[in-house]
């Protein structure tokens, strides 16, 4: 269920959320509209897609990545379950009072929940509950509507906090639920094979599907997959790896359909991501002393200059190793 949000007029001058795409941005503002009054989601790229961008062929899994390295949303798991915080949701958002108690476990098993007067207005008083970790069969019983059912606690729940809530019992909708399922009971299509699950070393990672959302040849999948994990790159390389594409990308071969564009597998294998780019000599170097760009920002190393998110495209908004703005102020 969406709700009505707030938005202020520093999101549009936000210099780290304008490093996003522009879909990135607006999946980035949709966000909470889904979340609960912590700032809490599942994670569910699919259906976030079709809350956000029904109308869009556009996948959302790349845009979530793009929001979790510049650091505006964190993805974590729970009792097997994924989900998202937005980082700075409570900060900058004031819910309605009588919005319901989120109902989303924290990255500690935690949930919120807030006092409230007579009329069901939250008073400003809040207490951290402690989502059990398991639920024994002589103790569980049917939630009928899917939330999470808070009981007195026993001995054993005594060093957390004087509730407990029972564990969150996987796909059952919940009233609030942001992106609810259609059915609680998966059904298996008549008439072919069930797909075997992949492995959970074989499952591509959110970075390596941003950058392949990037790559302009969409050829060789798994072989790029392989390449990425061999490569195992830290979240430094990352950013300049999807720098140097962003950059590279309007300077491709694009002729007979991009056949001389080189397979993502073989871009990644032959360390591409530091070539020159064909026809444009103001990058690399970038000035008549022969400085490269991360030079002229003031960095040692193009990894330091990643470090400080400062890249090929934005370089000339840096000196001396720091943001322009930053200096200034």
């Amino acid at each position: 269920m969406a709700r009505a949000r707030n938005i202020k007029p520093g999101f549009f001058k936000n210099e780290d959320l304008a490093e996003c795409s522009a879909f990135a941005r607006l999946c980035f503002a949709g966000l909470w509209t889904l979340a609960d009054r912590e700032g809490r989601l599942e994670d569910r790229a699919k259906k976030i897609k079709g809350e956000l961008f029904p109308f869009d062929s556009i996948e959302v899994e790349p845009l979530l990545q793009e929001l979790v390295l510049w650091g505006f949303i964190k993805r974590y798991q729970w009792a097997g379950v994924r989900y998202i915080r937005i980082v700075a949701f409570v900060k900058h958002q004031v819910p309605h009072g009588t919005e319901k108690d989120g109902q989303i476990p924290d990255e500690e098993g935690f949930i919120t929940v807030h006092e409230r007067n007579k009329n069901g207005y939250a008073t400003g008083v809040s207490h951290r509950l402690s989502c059990a970790a398991t639920v024994t069969a002589a103790n569980s019983e049917r939630v009928e509507d899917g939330g999470l059912t808070v009981k007195p606690a026993g001995p054993a729940d005594a060093n957390n906090s004087g509730l407990t809530v029972k564990k969150l019992i996987h796909n059952t909708l919940i009233p609030d639920s942001l992106i609810p399922d259609s059915s609680n009971t998966p059904h298996t299509p008549q008439g072919g094979k069930r797909r075997r699950p992949a492995s959970g070393d074989d499952e591509e990672s959110p970075e390596f599907a941003a950058f392949y959302a990037a790559y302009p040849r969409k050829m060789g999948r798994q072989a790029a997959w392989r390449a990425w994990k061999t490569l195992a790159p830290d979240a430094s390389l990352q950013a300049k790896i999807l720098g140097a594409l962003a950059a590279q990308r309007p300077h491709l071969d694009r002729r007979e359909n991009g056949r001389f564009i080189p397979h993502a597998s073989t871009w990644l294998n032959q360390g591409r991501w530091d070539d020159e780019i064909p026809g444009a000599k103001s990058s690399v170097p970038v000035n008549e002393s022969g400085q490269q760009w991360w030079e002229v920002a003031g960095f040692t190393h193009p990894a330091e200059a990643a470090n400080e998110r400062c890249h090929v495209l934005n370089y000339r908004e840096f000196r001396d190793g720091r943001r322009i703005s930053e200096v200034a102020a």
